[in-house]
């Protein structure tokens, strides 16, 4: 599924629940249940991970800067490659 069709599927269930709390409530707004939403989904990958917070964030941190490294070095090869 690509990205577009995943936020518009997000969207469509944010709205739709925030019509359905307007019912009970009619002063929530969508940004609350986004934020609700983003909260609970926070939650449910925290414990599918089994692993806290700052583990995850630093296995985040240093995937990206193995990456970046990576894409610099092969950056360097190219420039170079173009220059002689």
């Amino acid at each position: 599924m690509c990205s577009l069709e995943l936020k518009a599927i997000v969207l469509g269930f944010v709205a739709a629940h925030t019509e359905r709390l307007r019912g009970e409530n009619p002063r929530v707004p969508q940004k609350q249940v986004s934020r609700a939403l983003n909260v609970r989904c926070a939650g449910l990958f925290r414990r599918r991970r089994g692993v806290g917070v700052i583990r995850h964030t630093s296995e985040v941190l240093l995937y990206h800067q193995r990456r970046n490294a990576q894409a610099a070095k092969s950056h360097k090869k190219r420039r170079n490659a173009c220059v002689t």
